[in-house]
């Protein structure tokens, strides 16, 4: 791990020290996990996996809980992070990124385990069972996440959120101005406008859109716009048959694309379009093969 990011992560953890509360992207504990506790760390690592935060999340030691005071944790109890990785590989799925480290405060030291806000996979879970004693103190398929300062078993609204979680951070939406174009459709010209997205699948599975749609409005209107197709914004000419009535538009696993939505306006909706033209915001919205739907912000657009 490079410097800046220690220092990066140092400035923060004393910013939330400093705050003296405990939330979903931070946790103080006195010392490290007990040899016994090993299913407290998997529970608290994958619950903080799922927080809804986009933020890094803390896990840091020789804190009191209480007062946030620095506490006198021995060190050398730390292990290396490669048998964090490993309890982590055995009972949890997905993988789960994390980094250990340590940096001097107040005239001691602060250990943290970080979980890392490039954990995309949502959910994340329990692997197998956890037994303890003949115990089991971890369920398989159990599904923890942080509510606050609190980890607690998943819902059905949890899962919900997980999902659209996962799918909201796999693609990201960057708008630019609706420009006009002369395109060829079955050997027949027609009039349409297109805009052009960056879309960012972060997955490791590819990205299917079945449908799509763009909102534009107007202080006055709302219009909902069928996307006909997206592709290159280059595009002269294509048949029906790439409609996204007739074919999803995949993104592949770990890509970024640049493509361009293609829709028609009628002259009606141009007309009223033209005369916000400097207060016009617009939105794509996309619809994937398990109906989850994802939305771009809110932008200002222009029409060329």
């Amino acid at each position: 791990m490079d410097g800046g990011t220690i220092l990066k992560d140092k400035s923060k953890i004393i910013e939330y020290i400093n705050k003296k509360i405990e939330t979903n992207v931070f946790d103080v504990k006195q010392s490290y996990y007990h040899s016994r506790k090993k299913f407290d760390l998997i529970k608290d690592v994958v619950a903080f996996a799922n927080s809804s935060s986009v933020d890094d999340k803390y896990i840091v030691f020789n804190i009191d809980n209480t007062t946030f005071e620095l506490c006198n944790m021995d060190m050398t109890l730390l292990p290396d992070v490669s048998e964090i990785e490993n309890l982590l590989n055995e009972y949890c799925e997905p993988k789960i990124d994390i980094e250990l480290n340590k940096f001097n405060y107040n005239g001691g030291q602060v250990a943290y385990l970080k979980v890392c806000s490039s954990n995309l996979d949502f959910p994340y879970m329990i692997k197998k069972n956890f037994e303890l004693d003949g115990r089991i103190k971890l369920n398989q398929g159990q599904i923890y996440i942080r509510h606050g300062a609190t980890n607690s078993i998943a819902n059905r609204s949890d899962l919900d959120m997980l999902i659209n979680m996962r799918i909201s951070r796999v693609i990201k939406i960057e708008s630019q101005s609706i420009e006009q174009k002369q395109i060829v459709v079955d050997n027949r010209a027609v009039l349409m406008y297109s805009s052009s997205f960056i879309f960012r699948n972060s997955a490791n599975t590819n990205y299917l859109i079945k449908s799509a749609k763009i909102n534009l409005k107007t202080p006055e209107n709302i219009f909902s716009i069928k996307v006909v197709f997206i592709s290159n914004s280059d595009i002269l000419a294509f048949t029906s048959k790439k409609f996204l009535d007739n074919k999803l538009f995949n993104i592949d696993a770990n890509s970024t694309i640049e493509k361009s939505a293609f829709f028609e306006i009628t002259k009606e909706c141009k007309d009223i379009l033209m005369k916000h033209k400097d207060k016009i915001t617009g939105e794509l919205r996309i619809v994937d093969v398990n109906n989850v739907e994802v939305i771009s912000n809110a932008l200002l657009w222009s029409i060329k």
